[in-house]
This record gives structure tokens, sequence and C-alpha cells, in this order.
């Protein structure tokens, strides 16, 4: 916070977010229908073969500011604004 004259002040911060998510997903070989999975070869049927196999890795910048001004004793007015986000899959 930044007190810029008696009634007025300035407010902010900034924050670095850094992540790594890993998914994987595995499904069994060998069925029938729409989104079957065939088995590798030597692989036998209905074994569990890896589908998706998938890291990210990554920074997210979050921040806010704002302004306070002191009205009365009793009162304030003030505006905040914030960006915050999540990583992928979180």
């Amino acid at each position: 916070t930044l007190q810029i004259t008696r009634d007025f002040e300035l407010n902010g911060g900034i924050r670095l977010d850094n992540y790594h998510t890993e998914y994987d997903s595995a499904t069994a070989c060998g069925g029938s229908g729409r989104g079957a999975i065939t088995c590798p070869a030597g692989v036998a049927k209905g074994s569990p073969v890896t589908t998706v196999d998938t890291a990210k890795s990554g920074n997210l910048v979050n921040w806010k500011a704002g302004a306070l001004y002191h009205l009365t004793e009793n009162g304030n007015v003030y505006i905040n604004y914030a960006v915050s986000q999540q990583p992928p899959g979180g």
C-alpha cells in the first residue's frame, strides 16, 4: 500500500505461480465399438494400454490493483481489480 495523501491510498500486488501437471489415462485394449483400442502386438486382449500420457508446465502471473479514499472517520470508498488464473487440470 502506498499512501499518496492523508486521505488517498493505492495498493497492488503481483504473484508468479509455477506449475507442473501430469495426466495419464489407460484403457483396456481389444474391445469393440466406438473408440475401441486395438491391442499392440504381443499384448493380450483386455490388457490396459496407455491412451494419454501428457505433462504441462508453465508460469502464471496474477495481479491486483486498487485505490482507497477516506471520506470520513467512519467511511471509505474503494475500488479493486484483480486477475487470477488456475493451472490446467487444477
